[in-house]
């Protein structure tokens, strides 16, 4: 416990900070709290809040509470008007085993096949995402954002890819149907800003999490053989966590500010 609290004194004391500043929270100085058993506790940017228990991600929103999404549930909860000055309507997809359910109040639609959407899903403010011809998936608009979830059917359980968009922003978050349908990895990148966060998991396991680190990746060439190269664009503010195992942060690893806090 002491050497926790030396670390989060040392931290606050290189960053210039202090334990009552009242910060401006962004992509590129987000508010990142872990609990007093190192857990990461959430990320909070003041656009998306992240929470996490033990380890694990459990739950993202929206600041402005356009769009939810629970974990646990494999649950997508978005507000959808039909037009400017109606009455909002509350929206959730939820990702079942071999299939993806609409609600909307009482109302239900389950989508067993990409190849044969049902009639009636514009209903609940989401349409069918198509690629070549072929649907892929479903989008939709929560508030200011462009919301693809893309559908992969290969897998013994049905996994998804949920994007949210802006036109200078993008989140997005990873699954492996091949590994039980676990997160593999979340991340958020600014094109404007040049800057992005990523959150990635055990490599072999995808169980728990693994590393927290401000990174924007971005092309930075072409090959002779029309090949986009890709590379990570140095950041003027770098942080960077890192967990074991268990997801329980490596106290001796951490290149940022150490904090005791809810996020709120």
């Amino acid at each position: 416990m002491r050497k926790f609290i030396f670390i989060f004194f040392i931290a606050l004391t290189v960053s210039g900070g202090s334990l009552f500043a009242q910060n401006i929270h962004s992509l590129t100085n987000p508010l990142v709290c872990h609990d007093k058993d190192n857990y990461l506790r959430c990320y909070n940017d003041d656009n998306y809040r992240l929470t996490f228990a033990n380890g694990n991600f459990k739950e993202f929103k929206t600041i402005d509470n356009s769009i939810s999404y629970s974990e646990a549930d494999k649950t997508i909860t978005f507000l959808h008007k039909k037009f400017v000055g109606a009455n909002a309507d509350t929206i959730q997809i939820l990702q079942q085993p071999k299939s993806i359910l609409l609600k909307k109040g009482s109302s239900s639609l389950e989508i067993t096949s990409l190849k044969d959407v049902p009639k009636g899903i514009e209903a609940y403010g989401v349409s069918p995402y198509r690629v070549h011809g072929d649907v892929m998936g479903f989008d939709f608009w929560a508030g200011e954002r462009y919301v693809q979830i893309e559908v992969s059917t290969y897998w013994k359980t049905w996994s998804w890819k949920i994007i949210l968009k802006t036109h200078i922003e993008r989140f997005v978050i990873v699954y492996n149907g091949y590994k039980n349908n676990r997160v593999g990895y979340i991340f958020i990148a600014d094109d404007s800003l040049r800057y992005g966060v990523s959150i990635s998991t055990t490599f072999k396991t995808l169980k728990k999490l693994s590393k927290l680190e401000s990174i924007y990746v971005d092309s930075v060439g072409v090959l002779a053989n029309g090949r986009i190269v890709m590379g990570s664009i140095p950041l003027d503010k770098y942080y960077k966590y890192e967990y074991d195992k268990r997801g329980k942060l490596k106290t001796g690893n951490i290149i940022g500010e150490l904090r005791l806090c809810d996020c709120k």
